[in-house]
C-alpha cells in the first residue's frame, strides 16, 4: 500500500511538471526536440489520467486506512486535539516531501546533506 501511495505521489509530481509554467525551459534543459516534447507531454498526460483512475479506485481503502490509524492512535491515548495536530504535521511533511520530489536526506542533525 505504501509503495502504491508513493508511486501516486511521484507520478502526480511528474504530471505537475508536464503542466507546469515554464515547462518549455525544463524541456530545453533536457535537450528535447519539439517532437520529443510533444511525445513526453502526451505520455505524461495519458499516464496521469490512468494514475488518477487508480487513485480514485484506491481512495476508499486509503480513507479506511486513515480512519483505522486515527482509531488506533486514539486508543493509544491521544486526544482528539493531539490527533488533529499530528494529522496537520503529517500533511505538512508530505507536502514538503512532494515539493522536494521525495528527496531530502538528513544527516541526523536536522540539516540536509549536499
Amino acid at each position: 500500500m505504501r509503495k502504491l501511495l508513493l508511486v501516486c505521489l511521484l507520478t502526480f509530481s511528474s504530471i505537475a511538471l508536464a503542466g507546469a509554467p515554464g515547462k518549455g525551459r525544463v524541456f530545453e534543459r533536457m535537450g528535447l526536440t519539439d517532437a520529443q516534447q510533444e511525445q513526453v507531454k502526451t505520455i505524461l498526460k495519458e499516464q496521469g489520467e490512468k494514475r488518477k483512475q487508480i487513485h480514485e479506485t484506491i481512495k476508499p481503502q486509503l480513507e479506511a486506512l486513515q480512519a483505522e490509524t486515527d482509531d488506533r492512535l486514539m486508543g493509544a491515548g491521544l486526544s482528539a486535539e493531539q490527533l488533529q495536530q499530528l494529522n496537520k504535521m503529517q500533511k505538512r511533511w508530505k507536502s514538503k516531501m512532494h515539493m522536494k520530489g521525495g528527496k531530502g536526506k538528513k544527516d541526523g542533525k536536522g540539516k540536509k546533506e549536499k
